[in-house]
């Protein structure tokens, strides 16, 4: 088989999670830098991305590609069992990566390999101890890859994205000008609208600070340039930041080190 993962940062089953008044704050939208794969094995929840609503029942896997914002809700409240794997590949793995990315939303109960899969993990899961089951969540994740990539395209249940047409506009006028220096001020203008209406409608919708969200972003690409070899030095001017003091700060409080050390993301250190 081959070994499609560079880095396997969480893998995990949970039986009978809620999220109740006291997880709730965990459960804000967020990003990161590596894929997560969501197996919804038993109940009903909805997952919130920047383009999509998904609505997910027993045995739907749902892959989440790295830097897309997302958040899951329960409609109900209900208790939910749910696998969860987060993990970056192997950069040699191109054919697979490109497969990857036409995947989103999977019903597993058409793919007996995939439902096999499943009740799998949950008997290794809840079986061997916590070392055991890790020298087994490579070869899971590995072959949980192969069997998506190899899947058909199966019906997806979407719901057309409720977010306001305005906050689809400025999520893709920060994605396309991230280089740039955008400022609250500069956003307003561009779309010819008041600064405090764009910040309060923004964070109503996303969950985030619209400047937290704008420098969260420009340190996930600071991370990718200073990884393909370029200069933090250089890098913070390139993003639009002022001087490299306040780059440097913000850099060393979301990610937890500096951004002369060179390392694979893992989870980020930042609060939204």
């Amino acid at each position: 088989m081959s070994n499609l993962i560079k880095n396997l940062y969480y893998c995990y089953f949970e039986s009978d999670y809620q999220i109740d008044d006291t997880k709730l704050s965990k459960f804000h939208t967020h990003f990161h830098n590596y894929y997560e794969i969501l197996i919804l094995v038993k109940g009903k929840i909805k997952v919130v991305t920047q383009n999509n609503i998904f609505l997910m029942q027993d045995n739907e896997i749902l892959v989440i590609e790295p830097l897309i914002y997302h958040k899951v809700i329960t409609p109900d409240g209900s208790d939910y069992k749910r696998i969860i794997i987060n993990f970056s590949l192997e950069e040699n793995c191109k054919k697979q990566i490109e497969r990857l990315k036409k995947i989103t939303y999977i019903h597993a109960e058409s793919d007996q390999n995939l439902l096999d899969f499943i009740q799998r993990f949950q008997y290794y899961y809840t079986t061997f101890s916590k070392e055991d089951f890790l020298l087994l969540a490579h070869g899971l994740t590995n072959e949980l890859l192969l069997l998506l990539c190899e899947h058909a395209s199966q019906e997806t249940r979407i719901i057309k994205s409720n977010l306001k047409p305005l906050i689809k506009q400025i999520l893709d006028y920060i994605d396309a000008n991230i280089n740039k220096k955008i400022t609250l001020k500069s956003l307003a203008a561009y779309f010819k609208l008041t600064p405090n209406y764009i910040s309060i409608t923004f964070k109503n919708e996303i969950n985030t600070p619209i400047i937290t969200y704008i420098k969260n972003k420009k340190m996930i690409k600071a991370h990718s340039l200073i990884k393909n070899g370029e200069n933090p030095t250089q890098i913070y001017y390139k993003l639009g930041f002022s001087d490299y003091s306040n780059f440097y700060r913000y850099y060393l409080n979301f990610f937890g080190y500096p951004p002369s050390k060179k390392s694979d993301l893992s989870e980020p250190n930042h609060k939204e």
